[in-house]
């Protein structure tokens, strides 16, 4: 049996082989940046999305709805549409609404 050189045994490296590198953090793409941005300012115009509280008055007498429901009082037919979810975010920006739409 061999005995075991003193670094062993206190758990260092031995000399003579190299410590491995350091691996750095990965960075990003600017395409991954630009998609995880968050916004500041609404995409919409204030006019477009007063659409949604004229909406929510008109047709649900300004009680809370389903995304479902809201979709189609607005003018676009799935909820999951990035125009649909763009309009809601800029009328929860402004103030409009409260929007649960998460």
């Amino acid at each position: 049996m061999h005995p075991m050189p003193e670094e062993e045994k206190q758990g260092k490296a031995p000399q003579g082989r190299p410590a491995s590198p350091k691996k750095r953090p990965r960075k990003g793409t600017k395409k991954e940046a630009l998609s995880l941005a968050v916004w500041k300012f609404p995409k919409n115009t204030l006019e477009e999305s007063i659409r949604v509280a004229s909406a929510l008055e008109e047709k649900f007498a300004g009680n809370p709805t389903k995304a479902e429901d809201l979709v189609r009082a607005v003018g676009f037919n799935k909820t999951n549409d990035w125009r649909f979810k763009d309009l809601l975010k800029s009328a929860a920006l402004y103030g409009i609404n409260l929007g649960a739409d998460r």
